[in-house]
């Protein structure tokens, strides 16, 4: 829709067990000098500090030990803005909140994920039939660390879905901000992934995206209309 409004929204999990995700979500506004959608979400230090709200109106006003956020929708030319815009503002928002409730700041650890991209990984020489599907894909769970990443161990693809037709995609993981150590980020992201599943997903199979970035999405296109009418 033309000139419809930009929006950004944002999921988290509210108990330990990751069984329920509410929302939060706002609007966008463009750039004034070009009118153009901006893809910085302004308000993620705002959303933190809701979904931050809503942790600690559960547990007794306990905070979160750590915080593990996925960035969705950027390109690789946009990692220079997360990390220099929304990775400031949501340290900057933890930061004025802890000492506000006189607590330690939890480690950070932000990923972007990304599903737009032209790697695609096919059986090799040395490949047993374990490591592959029917349909010669990688099998759910595979992850790949070399070859085709940035190296350094900031970055991997990993296939967390079982392939119905075609040849499979694997979902691109990059570490933009990393403040916790030994965390296994491949069985993080592999787990999310069957996690509160939405009804568009096939009961059966997880999803090749995180489950709850579909939900995520779903949100922001209920809200993109009801913005739309509201604007109107």
């Amino acid at each position: 829709m033309k000139k419809a409004p930009s929006v950004a929204a944002m999921v988290a999990n509210r108990d330990h067990e990751c069984g329920q995700w509410p929302a939060v979500w706002a609007l966008n506004e463009r750039d004034p000098k070009t009118d153009k959608i901006r893809e910085q979400v302004i308000d993620i230090g705002s959303m933190v500090r809701t979904h931050l709200q809503r942790w600690k109106a559960r547990h007794n006003n306990e905070w979160p030990t750590r915080i593990v956020l996925y960035r969705d929708g950027l390109s690789e030319g946009q990692f220079a803005m997360c990390r220099q815009e929304e990775i400031t503002k949501i340290k900057d928002m933890l930061r004025k909140c802890a000492t506000f409730d006189k607590v330690d700041c939890p480690p950070l650890l932000v990923v972007c994920t990304i599903k737009r991209h032209h790697t695609r990984f096919a059986p090799g020489e040395n490949q047993t039939s374990t490591m592959l599907d029917t349909k010669n894909n990688p099998v759910h769970g595979s992850v790949f660390y070399d070859k085709v990443t940035y190296g350094e161990g900031r970055d991997f693809f990993l296939v967390s879905h079982t392939t119905l037709q075609g040849t499979t995609r694997a979902i691109h993981y990059v570490v933009l901000h990393n403040e916790i150590d030994g965390i296994s980020l491949e069985d993080i992201a592999n787990s999310v992934s069957g996690t509160f599943a939405p009804s568009l997903c096939v009961a059966t199979n997880m999803s090749s995206d995180l489950s709850v970035v579909l939900h995520m999405g779903s949100i922001i296109d209920i809200c993109r209309t009801c913005s739309t009418i509201i604007l109107r």
